[in-house]
């Protein structure tokens, strides 16, 4: 482009214009594709928009996978495990020994445990040999094209013939995928660190056992080869039966007892409201006190807590007031402006910008209702919800009004509509006293109805207004409300995943990369690469007309100065100075 056909344009080109006519090129071009830097601003200014409400959402994910802490398993705030509405405390001076839990029914006060035998299955196992699981039964000595039959419990199972491939893991398979050596209870495995066969009851205790097991090849010298010419049992004595063991202990009870129990056939089994899981031979002192009541009413004050500044958050967006007559500023207003100002102007411009958002008005909504919905004991789905059997209806209830409310309801307050409130501490903690079961299914209950699959697409139908959903607790129903919002717990964190949930998707996940745009599913990103495809085009637009007028001009100056040119050579030639 020649240097004297233009001025500044949005690609940089230096231009000297005007020096024969006189005329402000620039001034003229600029007003001659006004409406194109117009379009362009507008087009930077509904960018700005949407980047904006991108951050802002983000901000808001942030602030829902906050309260999303409580339903995460690996968080300290974790509040769906059944230690958080759980009154009784029981602690234990040896965890080695055994570890135990603890609900209403036990009795409080300090007991002692003290293990002498553990309970253990039958077992009988063969002697070492110079294998492992993966070792081929021919590379052992064991000839090819025998069979082995086992014989366990009764019941028999012969492998196929032996392979250059058969390993001592195949033959391990054969038993235990055995219908007849499955029904018995009996599982066969090769332990690699032993190098020994073994065969052992899927159940512990003096109840289970293994009769008559023994082991028989076509080729009699190959039982030696493996280890199986005879069998012993786990303190190394031979025999071809053997029965398991019970837990053997002696237990100290508060009110002065004691007993010693000797037909515990497992090491896992609840007594007396403690669940014990017995781990090793010894002694460890329990103490069980009840009536913790304070640290259930505390986990759930600070969740409320936490909930309420969301809902707050989020309906101070939605009903924020929008300042119509601030736009997002372009390059040329900002020149003029101090740094103070654009802040103050901006800040203005954001707000209102989620007013009546459908996404978070969605959201607010299902978490309000999942409170406040009755929890049903059972659900009646060919009944609409105002026609249930109140007998199927959990015994208590969100509210503060009769007998069976917890003393728990949401704010009466216009300006705070959606709020927990603990209106009534009294009847909470009589609640969490009296009928913690029922008080644990209000908020921890989980149904087991499967949601219905839509014939269309095969995907699960909507949660909210569910058989699940009604059946679920309020605490349960939250957790599936905002995996639907903001995906699973712990992941996207920092608001921006693009894996699920309909605010993820919405605030960062592109659907379009077209030349055109066509491709959009009018998420935010889709939103602000749409307006970056327009306004390249539209600088591509503007270019193109200013270099077009630019030469226009360009093309009068060379005019002006040819006639400038000629004047002055006939002036000379006529004397005229």
């Amino acid at each position: 482009m020649s240097s004297v056909t233009g001025a500044t344009s949005s690609t940089n080109t230096m231009r000297i214009t005007g020096m024969a006519t006189g005329l402000d090129t620039d001034s003229m071009v600029k007003a001659m594709t006004a409406n194109i830097q117009n379009k362009i601003d507008k087009e930077n200014q509904d960018k700005q928009i949407a980047q904006w409400k991108q951050d802002m959402y983000r901000d808001i994910i942030k602030d829902v996978k906050g309260l999303q802490d409580y339903f995460d398993p690996t968080s300290s705030k974790y509040i769906l495990g059944s230690n958080k509405f759980n009154p009784v405390n029981i602690t234990n001076s040896n965890e080695s020994i055994a570890s135990l839990s603890a609900i209403s029914t036990a009795q409080a006060g300090n007991y002692k445990i003290d293990v002498t035998q553990l309970a253990k299955p039958a077992l009988l196992q063969g002697s070492a040999i110079s294998a492992a699981s993966t070792t081929t039964l021919e590379s052992i000595g064991v000839t090819d094209g025998s069979k082995l039959t086992f014989n366990i419990n009764g019941k028999s199972v012969t492998t196929d013939a032996v392979t250059s491939t058969t390993t001592i893991q195949n033959v391990i398979d054969t038993i235990n995928n055995n219908a007849d050596i499955k029904a018995s209870g009996v599982t066969a495995s090769f332990d690699d660190l032993t190098k020994k066969f073994v065969f052992s009851t899927n159940t512990s205790g003096t109840t289970s056992s293994l009769n008559n097991v023994s082991v028989s090849s076509t080729t009699a010298a190959d039982i030696g080869k493996l280890g199986l010419s005879s069998l012993t049992d786990a303190s190394g004595v031979a025999a071809s039966s053997v029965n398991g063991q019970n837990a053997i202990f002696t237990m100290s009870y508060p009110d002065g007892r004691q007993e010693t129990i000797t037909n515990q056939t497992s090491n896992q089994f609840t007594a007396n409201g403690i669940t014990y899981n017995l781990k090793s031979i010894g002694s460890a002192n329990i103490t069980v006190t009840k009536n913790n009541v304070d640290a259930i009413v505390d986990n759930l004050t600070k969740f409320k807590d936490d909930y309420n500044n969301l809902i707050d958050k989020i309906q101070g967006k939605l009903t924020e007031k929008k300042q119509f007559s601030y736009k997002p500023l372009t390059d040329d207003q900002k020149k003029d402006m101090k740094d103070a100002d654009i802040t103050s102007w901006e800040t203005k411009a954001k707000q209102g910008l989620l007013k009546g958002d459908d996404n978070l008005e969605n959201l607010l909504r299902d978490l309000k209702t999942s409170f406040s919905d009755t929890v049903f004991t059972n659900f009646d789905t060919s009944k609409d919800i105002y026609s249930q059997n109140s007998a199927d209806m959990n015994l208590l209830h969100v509210g503060s009004f009769d007998d069976n409310s917890i003393g728990i309801d949401t704010s009466s307050d216009i300006s705070d509509l959606g709020k927990i409130e603990i209106k009534d501490e009294t009847k909470l903690k009589n609640a969490i006293t009296n009928h913690i079961e029922e008080f644990t299914k209000l908020f921890t209950g989980k149904s087991s109805a499967k949601l219905d699959k839509d014939p269309v697409t095969g995907l699960d139908k909507q949660y909210v207004g569910s058989e699940k959903y009604y059946e679920d607790g309020i605490f349960t129903r939250m957790d599936n409300i905002i995996r639907n919002y903001a995906g699973d717990p712990g992941v996207g964190k920092d608001g921006t995943s693009t894996v699920k949930g309909i605010l993820n998707i919405y605030a960062n996940k592109q659907y379009d990369f077209s030349m055109t745009g066509v491709s959009s599913q009018n998420t935010l990103p889709d939103q602000i690469y749409g307006k970056v495809r327009s306004i390249t085009d539209l600088t591509d637009r503007l270019n193109d007309e200013q270099d077009r007028y630019y030469k226009k001009f360009s093309a009068l100056e060379t005019a002006m100065n040819n006639m400038n040119s000629q004047m002055n050579s006939f002036k000379s030639q006529m004397g005229i100075s």
